[in-house]
């Protein structure tokens, strides 16, 4: 069988009340639950998990600090968390640091307001060589857009329909300007270290891209991808699946060699586009045609399925067939706004159904589900 990768999520969340009011609850969070860490502004929080090659350990260390969050917030207020990328009901839109005497938090803040509040998950696989962390992030740009359609999930900010169905992509600072295509580890590292001496970066942490090589001293020692366009993907059952496809497509990349040509760049930052404003709705550039979204996705997945199956993680495919069929969250909660014809209502129910889908995986936790087997 072939060997799976390490992979590890990051997950961000909002907190507030039922009514979809987000509030600063990450100081006390953060110092309550020894998971958790902060955002730059203090409406939402973040925990992790640890690199991990099975799924069964995976998707506890997903489900269980959320059901710690969740016993914490009912503490405070009848508080809860929130499913979206980005905060659908009226709120300040000041920046509120998280840690007012951060500088870098602080920087964040003055520069780019409410822009960053968003939350998200970043899913990382694991790779021993830096060369071909570099080689296959060149490559997976081009198929990245694909994993924003399957998990859209910001329409609405601040009370509006944004036009878009991941505002969060839209709205978020894609930085640094003039991204390139690497040809090698060292190349990565002239490209950080001359954007860091320019002032483009701020930080080594400033490097917000759809995907990145990533590590504990990057950008020099390398062990990681890190593929961030994603939005949230509450649903544990659905980020597994995204997961496993992202696994598979990285396995497979890592037979390919060159990089792409420069000018597709900006046809992936087009793709992004398009895919923000009408996710599984949008026509991608695939292979030098126009094609439906769902197209270009059924032929990733056709691509990948050998893969998968030695991997034993074929069966999450039919999750995804399932997304693409019945539309993912975006589209929910737009179709739920229209049935409603009242955001907050939309949003309250969008709330509970989260608060439910902790429950029962935390039910079938309990039971010993293991998600690998086509029967969970």
């Amino acid at each position: 069988m072939l060997a799976p990768l390490k992979k590890g999520i990051e997950v961000e969340v909002f907190t507030g009340t039922r009514e979809g009011a987000p509030m600063d609850m990450s100081p006390k969070i953060v110092a309550a639950l020894p998971d958790f860490v902060f955002e730059s502004d203090a409406r939402h929080v973040e925990y992790m998990t640890a690199p991990q090659t099975d799924y069964d350990v995976l998707v506890r260390e997903i489900v269980e600090p959320r059901m710690r969050l969740r016993s914490f917030l009912e503490t405070q207020g009848d508080l809860t968390i929130f499913p979206g990328s980005t905060v659908a009901m009226p709120f300040d839109q000041k920046f509120h640091p998280s840690l007012p005497n951060n500088t870098y938090y602080q920087w964040v803040g003055d520069t780019f307001g409410t822009d960053i509040l968003t939350s998200s998950v970043h899913i990382s696989m694991g790779l021993d060589d830096a060369d071909d962390i570099v080689r296959v992030t060149n490559w997976l740009r081009m198929d990245i857009p694909l994993l924003l359609a399957l998990t859209a999930a910001s329409p609405y900010r601040n009370g509006e329909f944004t036009g878009y169905h991941s505002s969060r992509w839209m709205q978020f600072p894609q930085e640094p300007v003039g991204l390139e295509f690497w040809d090698d580890h060292a190349h990565f590292v002239r490209f950080i270290e001359e954007a860091m001496d320019a002032g483009k970066m701020k930080s080594i942490r400033h490097m917000w891209s759809a995907v990145r090589p990533n590590g504990e001293d990057r950008p020099y020692n390398l062990n990681r991808i890190e593929t961030r366009i994603c939005d949230l993907v509450y649903d544990p059952e659905l980020l597994m699946a995204v997961t496993a496809l992202l696994e598979a497509r990285i396995i497979q990349l890592q037979m390919k060699s060159g990089k792409p040509e420069a000018r597709l760049m900006a046809v992936a930052r087009e793709n992004e586009r398009r895919v923000a404003k009408d996710s599984l709705n949008a026509y991608v550039h695939h292979y030098g045609r126009e094609v439906p979204v769902r197209v270009a996705l059924a032929r990733l997945m056709g691509e990948v399925e050998g893969i998968m199956r030695m991997l034993g993680t074929y069966h999450h495919l039919a999750v995804l067939d399932r997304v693409m069929a019945n539309g993912n969250e975006a589209m929910r909660l737009i179709q739920r706004v229209n049935k409603l014809g009242d955001l907050q209502a939309a949003v309250m129910e969008q709330i509970d159904e989260a608060e439910a889908i902790d429950q029962r995986w935390a039910r079938k936790l309990e039971g010993g589900v293991k998600v690998m087997s086509p029967a969970y």
